[in-house]
């Protein structure tokens, strides 16, 4: 009895002490999963680093004087850890329901609602759409009865089909969650998705449906509609939203379970000046892939992807884009090289040929790729381009990333461990940036592309060399 009296009483501790915001809860778990044992080991020392995080995130002197994490020279997946899902699933399973947010917890919506806005604008070719559109967004009220006030005040006659067809397009599921909903649901859980939406209830069911996402329960805030918590001891709340969502439901007894966004994660690090439009996209999908939680990446990995990566990937768009109206197109170095994969994405009919085949192949209206920068004559009438120049720097500053991207696929060199599991890690991370840009692209329709200035920052954050 005594020993359920103190299991009780360390759990509300550590609940009083992990609820007072956002910050302070997910911290609070970052120090939990970094150190399991800490808890039952020296729960004094535990208690007291929980109480430091409680101080230092209610003070908001303190909380600016903290230093900040910075992209690519930290570890950021060793500062900001989530449990495994099926850990994380254990605590889940002691409920009877699950209530849950849906948007930016188990779908990612890409694009922030004025972004959506202004691209209906474009569409639409209704000036002044997005500003007033911004200003009637509510999720207590339909779609319907606001596009019914815009045309009033517009003059005009839309509907609200071509905003639901946007929004569709940045919608990505977040496998972490839907994966923690399947559990649930597979130990016969009630999963309740509760989202506060003007949207219509039949748009947001088949939307889900197409993601593969599917709920008990489908409960929409404009249509009145909220869920009754009548067994609140044994209710979870699954939320990224801990003001909206989380704080109120714990008002009423659930069990909280907070899920920052990804992109929320990525922005907490210091990043160098790439722009917003760049930044946007590079948080919201870098975030998914590496601050999700399904996997814990390496250091190597983490750094290639957020770091190396936007510099090849970004540079194979602006060769495949200069090449595009040029009857061939060769590139120079090996067709099993790292480069190579990610160039044939983008140009599928590209040839590879080694420095000794090229003189004798190149022919007119030819684009010669250069990756590695080892080339030095090209006939007059041949376009040319490497990497040192899309990124603007000196062939000293990227020889990082050239030893990175030279040569052939690691499996067919003969290589020590230590750079053999280098190369294998950073490969993976090269291939994971290419195949989540591109699906982006596709599925948004948003067909950016990454300059070299910004290319060149990012990768100057994660190369030792430069940093030193």
């Amino acid at each position: 009895m005594l020993e359920k009296l103190s299991t009780g009483f360390a759990e509300k501790i550590y609940s009083m002490l992990t609820s007072g915001n956002a910050d302070i809860n997910f911290f609070c778990n970052c120090i939990r999963m970094q150190n399991h044992e800490a808890a039952t080991n020296s729960p004094i020392n535990f208690a007291l680093q929980l109480l430091k995080i409680n101080i230092i995130y209610r003070t908001p002197i303190l909380k600016k004087r903290l230093p900040s994490v910075k992209l690519g020279s930290d570890y950021l997946s060793d500062t900001f850890v989530r449990p495994p899902v099926c850990e994380l699933a254990t605590g889940v399973l002691d409920n009877h329901r699950i209530i849950t947010d849906i948007f930016g917890s188990a779908v990612i919506i890409m694009k922030e609602r004025d972004e959506i806005f202004k691209i209906v604008e474009e569409k639409t070719g209704i000036s002044g759409f997005a500003k007033l559109r911004s200003r009637l967004d509510s999720s207590d009220v339909p779609i319907e009865d606001i596009y019914s006030k815009i045309n009033e005040r517009l003059s005009c006659r839309l509907d609200c089909n071509t905003e639901l067809s946007v929004f569709e397009q940045f919608c990505f599921k977040n496998k972490y969650v839907t994966r923690l909903l399947d559990i649930a649901k597979c130990n016969g859980l009630t999963v309740t998705a509760y989202i506060k939406t003007s949207y219509p209830k039949g748009f947001i069911g088949e939307l889900l449906d197409k993601l593969g996402i599917f709920p008990d329960e489908l409960l929409i805030s404009s249509e009145n509609e909220a869920p009754v918590v009548d067994d609140a001891g044994f209710t979870g709340i699954v939320s990224s939203s801990f003001k909206k969502y989380i704080k109120p439901f714990i008002k009423k007894g659930c069990k909280p379970f907070y899920y920052p966004t990804p992109s929320s994660l990525i922005k907490r690090a210091k990043h160098p000046k790439i722009g917003k439009e760049l930044s946007m996209r590079y948080d919201n999908i870098c975030g998914l892939r590496v601050f999700n939680g399904l996997n814990r990446y390496s250091v190597i990995y983490e750094r290639a992807y957020l770091c190396y990566a936007p510099a090849i990937f970004g540079f194979a768009q602006y060769a495949a884009k200069a090449a595009l109206n040029r009857e061939n197109a060769i590139c120079l170095c090996d067709e099993y090289s790292l480069f190579a994969g990610v160039i044939k994405r983008l140009l599928p009919n590209v040839a590879f040929l080694s420095e000794n085949q090229a003189e004798s192949k190149l022919k007119n209206d030819c684009f010669f790729i250069d990756p590695y920068c080892k080339a030095e004559n090209f006939p007059e009438n041949c376009g040319h381009c490497n990497i040192a120049s899309y990124l603007g720097l000196d062939k000293k500053s990227t020889e990082h990333l050239l030893s990175l991207m030279y040569g052939a696929q690691a499996e067919k060199n003969n290589l020590p461990p230590d750079e053999y599991t280098y190369l294998k890690e950073a490969y993976a991370a090269v291939e994971d940036f290419t195949n989540d840009f591109l699906n982006y692209m596709k599925k948004s329709k948003d067909n950016f592309t990454i300059s070299g200035d910004n290319a060149a920052r990012l990768y100057m954050c994660g190369d030792p060399q430069i940093q030193r």
